[in-house]
């Protein structure tokens, strides 16, 4: 005897009450797993859609925005190389404090700062991005409790 008549010959033995309480449940096992896995994640996502959707365009407004920055700055024509120095040392003693070492090499110059507060090494890479077009190649940095110390290498672009 085979499997399936095996199921058959339990099935006509059961009462037609139990074969019904057995098909209700059956039915209400698959509206459940269909419910848990087929309809109630896809409403989980619609209902997602409006605030994902919301952050993705914030998102590609920051990342147009930098774009837009990007090519300004390309446009925008680089001091010399004194001026850019001078902007650096400046910018330097302003943001990180006036412990900063600023030591020019032939291609580099080497920032070296104790005790600058975060915002200001923050707004430190931003302003000698902007007004050197000067790139970190090399960071060292230490946290020591809600101040950061350590050494910055950058380089100057070529035509100053």
């Amino acid at each position: 005897m085979n499997q399936s008549a095996r199921v058959r010959g339990w099935w006509t033995s059961l009462a037609l009450r139990e074969q019904r309480w057995l098909a209700v449940g059956a039915l209400l096992l698959a509206g459940l797993s269909l419910w848990s896995f087929g309809v109630a994640p896809a409403l989980k996502t619609l209902a997602d859609t409006p605030a994902r959707l919301q952050l993705l365009d914030a998102q590609l407004a920051a990342m147009q925005s930098m774009a837009a920055e990007a090519k300004n700055m390309q446009k925008r024509p680089l001091p010399a190389r004194q001026d850019a120095m001078r902007m650096l040392e400046t910018v330097s003693q302003q943001r990180l404090g006036p412990g900063v070492q600023v030591n020019a090499g032939s291609d580099r110059v080497t920032i070296s700062f104790r005790s600058a507060p975060a915002e200001g090494v923050s707004l430190w890479l931003a302003q000698i991005r902007q007004s050197t077009g000067a790139v970190v190649e090399q960071a060292k940095l230490r946290r020591a409790d809600s101040v950061w110390e350590g050494t910055l290498v950058v380089s100057l672009p070529a035509g100053t």
